[in-house]
């Protein structure tokens, strides 16, 4: 065996074990973590306002295709994600898949 081979194989075992090391770190956490307490609301209310902040600057300052389409093209999907959302009972599935079928119809539309 090469000296390149232990090499890769230490490599690639120092990574599993990096890796499996914070995986269980998280899985042990997460058992004592309360879902309920001020803190992981907390958490959670910054989630949905870095996710709010990142749609609306896709929204409005789009980059790439996107910024082909036009704001009220880019409206209206949103439009219509919500609407599907809240009908699908908040399915967030349905209201990703119906914002974004949105854009491509209305560019065949005309």
């Amino acid at each position: 065996m090469t000296e390149d081979f232990w090499g890769l194989t230490a490599l690639v075992l120092g990574c599993a074990v990096g890796s499996y090391v914070w995986r269980g770190l998280g899985v042990w956490v997460a058992d004592r973590v309360d879902v309920e307490s001020d803190w992981f609301r907390w958490i959670t209310c910054v989630a949905f306002a870095m996710i709010a902040g990142l749609v609306c600057r896709v929204i409005l300052l789009p980059v790439g295709e996107l910024e082909q389409t036009s704001l009220v093209r880019r409206l209206a999907g949103v439009a219509v994600a919500l609407i599907a959302f809240r009908l699908a009972r908040k399915s967030l599935l349905v209201g990703v898949l119906a914002g974004a079928a949105t854009l491509p119809i209305l560019g065949f539309l005309g």
